[in-house]
């Protein structure tokens, strides 16, 4: 059951992907939809015996990215931050940690290509969503 919602959170991850380098925002029926699948997989994480705690512990990222969005001025956007808390509970910290530096690496990585040919500058606005979706499917797949 537990592979079946990581899965569809990364089908979800995959289509807030596409929305994100489209319109450069996030939809919040689809942060709600993870939102939910998140609380799923801490019921039945609890119901499997596993501690609670780990899925705090799991919000962790998601919240970091919060209040560095909150101290640039929202450079870093909000909705990053939320799809990074809810898939926390779904992959587990460690996996979310993971695939979020898999992501923040490819993202630098193309941050120098664009600075180098000169097509744009540090103001440059890239999603992020689909470097982290990018990340999670690694870590999972991996």
């Amino acid at each position: 059951m537990l592979i079946t919602i990581k899965i569809l959170t990364l089908a979800i991850m995959l289509l807030v992907a596409y929305e994100d380098i489209k319109k450069k925002e996030i939809s919040m029926k689809a942060i709600i939809v993870c939102a939910l699948l998140a609380l799923s997989s801490t019921g039945i994480r609890f119901y499997m015996g596993e501690g609670l705690p780990d899925s705090f512990l799991s919000l962790l990222p998601g919240a970091i990215m919060l209040i560095i969005g909150r101290i640039t001025k929202e450079e870093v956007g909000y909705g990053d931050g939320l799809m990074l808390m809810t898939i926390g509970p779904v992959f587990g910290l460690e996996h979310v940690m993971l695939g979020c530096f898999t992501g923040l690496f490819v993202i630098s990585i193309l941050s120098i290509f664009i600075l180098v040919c000169r097509k744009g500058n540090r103001k440059t606005k890239i999603a992020f969503v689909p470097f982290l979706t990018l990340g999670m499917g690694v870590v999972m797949f991996a």
